[in-house]
């Protein structure tokens, strides 16, 4: 696969698509720096993607803002800035906070392989042990994001 990052020019017709519809960016290139892989997820506040930095030959998970509202933009680049000032092992950490050529801002995040609660509980019940241990990871996870003034707003099995 061409390493070689491709450019998307401002005019590119998918991206005033993307903020009002969630156009699928697979293929394209942001920033000439992360190629985009795979659609991931849609919350409530942003679009997720599997993209390649092409910078750091790894993978990273793109959070792209899909509301264009003033406080929706604001709450994001918030939570971007805030991030970038917590370490915790359970929460992934922020490589770097950019713009789509439309001017929707993206997070870009380290990606953690593996499956999401939600897949895991689709197997069967989970032992005991399991819960209080996935039950203690998430609550240090958002005790630390509470201590930095964060409020989540979209935990669920499907994203854990």
């Amino acid at each position: 696969m061409d390493s070689s990052p491709t450019p998307v020019p401002r005019t590119n017709p998918s991206w005033p698509l993307f903020a009002e519809a969630g156009a699928d960016l697979v293929g394209e290139a942001i920033d000439g720096r992360y190629r985009v892989l795979a659609r991931l997820a849609r919350g409530g506040m942003a679009h997720v993607f599997l993209a390649k930095d092409l910078t750091r030959r790894c993978h990273v998970t793109l959070k792209i803002l899909h509301r264009t509202g003033p406080e929706s933009r604001r709450r994001f680049e918030v939570e971007a800035e805030v991030l970038s000032n917590i370490q915790h092992p359970h929460l992934v950490r922020p490589i770097a906070f950019g713009h789509t050529p439309d001017a929707q801002p993206y997070i870009a995040l380290e990606y953690l392989e593996g499956e999401t609660l939600s897949h895991r509980l689709a197997r069967g019940p989970l032992p005991w042990r399991e819960v209080a241990e996935f039950g203690a990871q998430i609550a240090g996870a958002l005790h630390a994001l509470h201590s930095a003034g964060v409020i989540h707003r979209d935990v669920k099995p499907e994203t854990s």
